[in-house]
């Protein structure tokens, strides 16, 4: 009977709590009531529980037929340098394709369609596209520390200052018909090699054009990067679309005088992966990352297969040192350092979710309440993140969570790479900035 009353306790508690204890959010008493008139819930409120935040580098990101990609060299002034590439297979538009005879080429170009941009605008990234030397699979787990060996000379490269707002001009073909100058959707647009023109030309009615299982024998992808060495400024990271029907390689040629163009395309059955890497040396993420404990001041955490947040309640058992306890509300805080997000925006959402000692990865259990519920929405008027996790530390303090982490990672982290630094552990709890836990809890008889 004891532990159903206490567990309709805690239920009765949180709902009660989803409701009323946003009128006493920040309480100056030590006793909150979160009952009504007639249905009194007393309970003991404290925020002077101290909470440990680590930092936890991660291997890699499942990066294999991503909804976007990230492309592009980004010197960021705290985080030092993140680097993102794509690989990707072309594949043909129809089987069996002849151009017919009298061919002659006049431009083979790589577009790809924009969706956003991260960094700098006014600084300008060499973009370079190369020909895969090994073949992809679409039904392969790649990772984002997969990497690919690429044939030489390169394919072709181009500096871009990029525009993902800016609609671009371009001379539109339609087969037969003169060019005419189209104003289209902001796209990135690469001229490639001429050789690599005319040896596509060349396979025109050949048995590597008969179907895509042979043309990928023949053409086993691309691998598009920037070259670090030629970043003009702080550089940046293109947001692409790559499975559009924008993005092609586009081939333009003459049968005769007659002026055509034909897609390769990157589709959504293209074997398609992202690779990043981070380079901290210098920067305060370093120095953070050699000293890196429960106590610590400040965290960094970067999405992209940087670095994630594992958060410790090192002293939550004492509240249950005088008998077991109901936690009725719990509100984790996470606050911003003023001015690191000025200039570069923060994750507008982060997500909790605990790992076990297998690495295995569920969601807490507060989420059956919903997210409105759970939280972790970046406020960006007192630069915070706030996460209610009452039945989770609930778990902690029951023994159900031995050996668990709780991490704190950005919401889609895989595709967006936008940064956050945190205020973490400060042994003053009077101080604004910390990481803090709003408790109230409720001993049960």
């Amino acid at each position: 009977m004891h532990k159903v009353s206490r567990d309709l306790l805690i239920m009765s508690s949180l709902l009660i709590g989803l409701f009323s204890f946003v009128a006493c959010e920040n309480p100056d008493l030590d006793e909150v009531n979160l009952g009504g008139q007639n249905d009194k819930l007393d309970g003991i409120f404290t925020d002077n529980i101290s909470v440990g935040i680590l930092m936890e580098r991660e291997d890699s990101v499942n990066s294999a037929l991503l909804t976007r990609n990230i492309l592009g060299h980004f010197k960021d002034p705290i985080f030092g340098e993140t680097q993102a590439s794509i690989a990707a297979q072309l594949r043909l538009s129809g089987n069996n394709l002849n151009f017919g005879e009298s061919l002659s080429l006049d431009s083979v170009v790589l577009v790809m369609k924009y969706l956003d941009f991260y960094g700098d605008s006014s600084s300008k990234v060499y973009l370079k596209v190369e020909e895969l030397d090994q073949a992809m699979a679409f039904d392969s787990l790649y990772t984002s520390d997969d990497t690919f060996m690429v044939k030489s000379p390169i394919l072709g490269g181009k500096l871009v200052n990029p525009r993902a707002k800016d609609s671009v001009t371009i001379a539109f073909r339609r087969n037969g018909s003169p060019d005419t100058l189209l104003k289209v959707a902001p796209q990135i647009r690469i001229k490639l090699d001429s050789l690599f023109g005319v040896r596509l030309l060349n396979e025109s009615g050949s048995d590597n054009f008969i179907d895509n299982e042979s043309f990928l024998k023949f053409f086993q992808g691309i691998k598009i990067s920037a070259d670090p060495s030629q970043t003009q400024g702080a550089g940046g990271l293109v947001g692409l679309d790559i499975v559009s029907s924008v993005t092609s390689v586009q081939l333009y040629y003459k049968q005769d005088t007659l002026k055509k163009s034909q897609s390769f395309l990157i589709n959504a059955i293209s074997a398609s992966s992202n690779n990043y890497t981070h380079n901290y040396q210098g920067t305060p993420v370093e120095a953070a990352l050699a000293n890196n404990t429960v106590e610590n001041e400040k965290v960094y955490i970067q999405p992209l297969a940087g670095i994630n947040g594992v958060i410790e309640f090192p002293f939550l058992q004492d509240l249950k040192k005088d008998g077991p306890i109901a936690i009725n509300k719990a509100e984790l805080v996470l606050k911003v350092e003023e001015g690191t997000n000025d200039k570069y925006a923060t994750p507008g959402r982060f997500v909790l979710f605990r790992e076990d000692s297998l690495g295995r990865i569920t969601a807490l259990p507060d989420a059956i309440l919903g997210s409105l519920y759970q939280g972790g929405v970046y406020n960006s008027t007192d630069k915070t993140y706030t996460f209610n996790i009452a039945i989770y530390l609930q778990d902690i303090i029951d023994g159900l969570a031995k050996g668990e982490k709780l991490k704190i990672v950005p919401d889609a982290r895989v595709i967006f790479p936008q940064r956050v630094v945190l205020w973490g552990y400060k042994e003053d709890k009077n101080s604004p900035n910390r990481i803090k836990l709003n408790l109230v809890y409720t001993p049960v008889d």
